[in-house]
């Protein structure tokens, strides 16, 4: 495995599991788009119809330039990487709304915070879910798979970014392996799988930034803020 041990490849897939298992046990009914398009729909609005908290405003930041770079790179490695580009979009449009939420909203109840992680826990799982073994581009895939549970930062206290570089180093094991299988190989397909694995790495870089900058020890709820149960998403 390279650079990475046996022993600390297995501690961060545990640790992986143990969030994956977290958000699943909080996952209720809802649905989630997945569609590459609504990647440009995340500077819009708050749901109450004002601008947007410095956080969201920041998370959209992150959505213009590295989301929106990864889903390019996706399209150009092949429709397998494209489909799951299409869940990873709609895992972070379901991680905006909950920003959204936690922008307006006191802290929750217990029995609260499963609602507003569904949408983001089923995307979590059908990014997963999309990895095919006999896929020509199966490192990448599972590079994306590995990587996608540091959105599961949002249960981790009080320090979530730790748990992003942990699943950021997972997710390298894979991408380590699409750089080596391409150096030194001509074309435009190893070119391409390298853009793909430097444009997800940045994501995930990015992700752990913006998380250190404004949710440090967790999520950032409104001090002063409504109870989620009055919040009203139609605005």
């Amino acid at each position: 495995r390279g650079a990475m041990s046996d022993e600390k490849f297995s501690v961060l897939l545990g640790r992986l599991e143990h969030v994956t298992r977290r958000l699943e046990s909080m996952e209720m009914s809802g649905t989630a788009s997945a569609s590459l398009a609504s990647a440009s729909r995340f500077t819009a609005p708050s749901a109450t119809g004002s601008a947007p908290s410095a956080s969201v405003a920041a998370f959209d930041e992150l959505v213009a330039s590295c989301l929106q770079a990864y889903v390019a790179a996706a399209a150009k490695v092949g429709p397998e990487a494209q489909n799951q580009a299409a869940h990873v979009v709609a895992a972070f449009d379901a991680q905006r709304r909950f920003l959204v939420v936690a922008s307006a909203c006191a802290r929750p109840t217990p029995e609260e915070l499963p609602m507003l992680l569904a949408d983001t826990s089923k995307a979590i799982a059908q990014t997963q879910a999309a990895v095919d073994r006999r896929a020509a581009d199966f490192n990448c895939l599972n590079a994306v798979s590995e990587g996608i549970a540091a959105l599961g930062w949002v249960v981790v206290e009080p320090t979530p970014v730790p748990h992003i570089d942990e699943m950021k180093n997972a997710s390298d094991f894979y991408s380590t392996k699409v750089l080596m299988a391409c150096k030194n190989e001509p074309g435009d397909a190893p070119a391409a799988r390298v853009a793909f694995a430097s444009a997800w790495k940045a994501l995930l870089t990015g992700l752990g930034a913006y998380v250190k900058e404004h949710h440090r020890t967790g999520v950032s709820w409104a001090p002063r803020g409504i109870p989620v149960a009055q919040y009203d998403a139609a605005g």
